[in-house]
């Protein structure tokens, strides 16, 4: 009976149902999610990003800007520290030397509280 598991397993572990592909973990961000007190308020928050290089020069980008935030100068593993500041949410993108796009990161902007309260008071006049 361990044999036709075994299988099921192997098989499950090749063909997962969610897409997740060792790609997936090639470029990353940490933290993925930036946390303001108040709706609207800038978020600042150190931004980790890694990605692996191999033999390429590859460049981060922020999306909608000309200027690369950083370039790997060096094969193998890249870290990079971001300091982001933003009121909403920002796409990163990694790029080769042709400016082809490689991989997308998403960086949202939450909040505690979503918008102003009214005061409520326990007696109306009418």
């Amino acid at each position: 009976m361990k044999a036709p598991f075994t299988h099921f397993v192997a098989l499950a572990a090749l063909t997962c149902p969610w897409g997740y592909t060792m790609a997936d973990e090639a470029f990353s961000v940490k933290p993925k999610k930036c946390v303001t007190l108040h709706k609207g308020q800038t978020c600042y928050q150190n931004l980790d990003f890694k990605w692996q290089a191999d033999n390429k020069i590859l460049c981060l980008y922020a999306v909608n800007t000309e200027a690369p935030l950083h370039c790997n100068r060096q094969s193998g593993p890249v870290v990079f520290r971001y300091e982001f500041a933003s009121d909403k949410k920002q796409v990163f993108t990694l790029r080769d030397e042709s400016g082809n796009n490689i991989a997308t990161v998403k960086v949202e902007v939450a909040s505690v509280y979503k918008g102003k309260r009214r005061a409520t008071t326990g007696w109306r006049i009418f």
